[in-house]
């Protein structure tokens, strides 16, 4: 028994660091792809965002615009 025991022991660490290697690569393969997704999601929300600061401008020039009308109305109603 006291033979084997350090052929058991390099066999074991061997074997645990290809495992450890694997999920290792496995990880950082997945920590790109998450990094990747995060950096999509910032865009789309950079987009969203804006598109929101777009849709105010155009609902107050919307608006600004039917004031104008309505006072050309009022005042063509006093004609």
């Amino acid at each position: 028994m006291d033979t084997i025991l350090p052929y058991l022991t390099l066999g074991l660490t061997i074997v645990i660091g290809i495992i450890s290697f694997f999920i290792k690569r496995e990880l950082d393969t997945k920590d790109k792809s998450i990094s990747k997704l995060e950096n999509r999601v910032d865009l789309l929300e950079q987009r969203v965002h804006k598109q929101e600061i777009d849709q105010e401008k155009i609902s107050g020039r919307i608006d600004t615009i039917i004031e104008l009308l309505e006072r050309m109305e009022t005042k063509l109603d006093k004609l």
